[in-house]
């Protein structure tokens, strides 16, 4: 089987199940943009359409990238990657139970720095991040998160990272 196919199903059961559960034990939650009861709140029952959607097309964007130059080892090498986002988001989610507001708030920073090592804008490093934070966040607020730092990111790694490794040879 495919293991793009395989990882897809595996999250589709993954999120079924887990809205599933929440349905027959108090309710599907719903998840306000920034905190903000005034804002939007977004239901976790899109997670059983956006994660299985999202984890195909980041996959599909990681084996493209990686492929060519590792062959049938592409899966391999992008697990490193994803677990490193996976990391990141536990981080943000046990900051984020724990109340740690103050350290919440430097989250911005912490992308900036860290986009000038790993490429976070990654398909794979984005995926491990959305999954880890789904549990807790649901699906899309995630999602947006990686997207606007993904680009941050992606900025910095990109223009302003070379600006500062040729000055340094």
């Amino acid at each position: 089987m495919n293991p793009k196919m395989l990882i897809t199903a595996v999250i589709s059961v993954l999120i079924i199940s887990l809205v599933f559960w929440d349905y027959f034990h108090g309710g599907v939650p719903s998840h306000h943009l920034l905190q903000q009861k005034d804002l939007p709140a977004i239901s976790n029952w899109w997670g059983v359409i956006l994660l299985p959607t999202l984890s195909w097309i980041l996959l599909t964007k990681t084996e493209k990238r990686l492929q060519p130059k590792y062959g049938k080892q592409w899966l391999i090498k992008a697990i490193p990657l994803f677990f490193l986002g996976v990391v990141i988001a536990l981080g943000i989610v046990i900051a984020f139970n724990a109340k740690y507001i103050d350290l919440l708030s430097k989250l911005p920073y912490f992308f900036l720095v860290i986009s000038f090592f790993i490429p976070i804008f990654y398909a794979e490093f984005m995926l491990g991040f959305i999954i880890a934070m789904t549990y807790t966040f649901g699906v899309f607020i995630p999602t947006l998160f990686i997207l606007v730092f993904g680009l941050l990111g992606f900025v910095v790694f990109r223009f302003i990272r070379p600006l500062f490794i040729r000055k340094a040879v």
